[in-house]
């Protein structure tokens, strides 16, 4: 089996189980959104409204070893090799219409670490909520602030989920 193909079958494999799930499990979150949410997601999906992260006691970031993070955790499998994404997979380079640049750290973090839209949403359930310590998610979000933007947009939300689209 070739890369590309075993890619295809991991990416099939996730939306299988997410949209099996049928949101079991989910987390719901209560609270209300900040009104700086900048580049708030629409309100496309099904997500619950959550606290809105404010201000992040993250360590300074390390733009390699979050490269190093973001490759070991094969995130251009769903986010793609410029990062940004197509159909319901975010764009999550530093755009500012249709990316995280209006994103705080701490709604980057949010989303790494408990798979939460900038405004407080779910993401989609085929959003891992890595484990990461605070020193390997500021070294990610480090890494996705230094790439090259990437003006295009995602237009769907999670299939059979719902949640926010980014």
């Amino acid at each position: 089996m070739t890369l590309k193909s075993r890619s295809a079958w991991l990416c099939a494999t996730l939306l299988v189980v997410a949209c099996s799930d049928s949101g079991a499990g989910e987390q719901q979150h209560t609270g209300t959104a900040a009104s700086d949410a900048g580049g708030a997601a629409s309100g496309v999906g099904g997500g619950s409204a959550g606290a809105l992260p404010v201000a992040t006691g993250l360590p300074p970031g390390n733009r390699v070893r979050g490269m190093a993070l973001v490759d070991k955790n094969a995130c251009s499998l769903c986010h793609y090799a410029d990062y940004g994404g197509a159909g319901f997979n975010p764009n999550i380079t530093p755009d500012e219409r249709f990316g995280i640049g209006k994103w705080t750290d701490a709604q980057v973090e949010a989303a790494i670490r408990r798979s939460l839209s900038s405004d407080g949403t779910s993401l989609c359930t085929l959003m891992v909520r890595f484990p990461f310590s605070d020193q390997e998610v500021a070294d990610v979000i480090t890494f996705l602030r230094s790439l090259p933007t990437v003006a295009r947009a995602n237009g769907s939300a999670c299939p059979g989920h719902g949640g926010t689209v980014m």
